[in-house]
């Protein structure tokens, strides 16, 4: 017999022995994974029923939603009342969700219709710090820098109209307007020096934009002066 076979038969017996020994331990950890894999399947399972029962009753808001739209003054109170429930239960019972977020949004824009300006700035503002990652968030952060104007909450606006500007930049369709709201704030501050950076960053960076004009004619009518 070679040496190679030699070594070969020893590895085996070694490895034999091995297994004979730690069988116990072996057969406990193959328990272990395959419990495992099964609960990590059934938690996967289970959120995607819990998103879809979310999807559902989203659906059954965003038509109560449409109709209240359309609705006279006598239903309104009634399909608000239910709307009102159907969205409170998204946030509560399916939180973590999309469902959950569009929920949130369209509470804080019942809000804002109402003239509810301190709720639609809170529940705006609310939800882009819970779901920061959700494409609703820079969204969110503008119109609570918005509805917090509209309280006259200068401070709350500036830095629901930085953060927006700072956490999501150049990717948000929404950054040029803040950028020219905290350029329009700064000036309200007599801060010109600091309206100019905003004003100046914004025609850098957003060229194309619809508020960029007005602040390239913000920047002229500063340098005429």
């Amino acid at each position: 017999m070679t040496t190679g076979t030699d070594e070969k038969l020893g590895f085996t017996d070694t490895l034999v022995a091995f297994l004979q020994r730690n069988r116990r331990t072996l057969a406990i950890l193959l328990a272990v994974l395959v419990l495992g894999s099964a609960g990590l399947f059934g938690f996967f399972e289970y959120n995607a029923r819990r998103s879809e029962s979310a999807l559902q009753k989203l659906e059954e808001g965003l038509e109560l939603y449409t109709e209240l739209q359309a609705a006279d003054d006598t239903t309104q109170e009634a399909l608000m009342e239910e709307l009102q429930n159907i969205l409170t239960e998204i946030r509560s019972k399916y939180s973590g969700t999309y469902a959950a977020d569009r929920a949130s949004f369209i509470s804080a824009e019942l809000a804002w219709n109402r003239s509810d300006y301190d709720s639609a700035a809170n529940d705006f503002l609310s939800l882009a710090q819970s779901s920061p990652r959700s494409h609703l968030a820079s969204r969110a952060l503008l119109l609570a820098g918005l509805a917090f104007e509209e309280t006259a909450n200068r401070d709350a606006a500036h830095d629901s109209y930085q953060k927006l500007v700072e956490d999501h930049g150049k990717e948000a369709p929404e950054t040029p307007r803040a950028l020219f709201a905290l350029g329009r704030l700064a000036e309200e501050r007599n801060d010109l020096e600091t309206a100019i950076e905003y004003y100046e960053q914004l025609t850098q960076d957003f060229s194309g934009a619809a508020w960029t004009n007005l602040a390239r004619n913000r920047i002229i009518y500063f340098e005429s002066r």
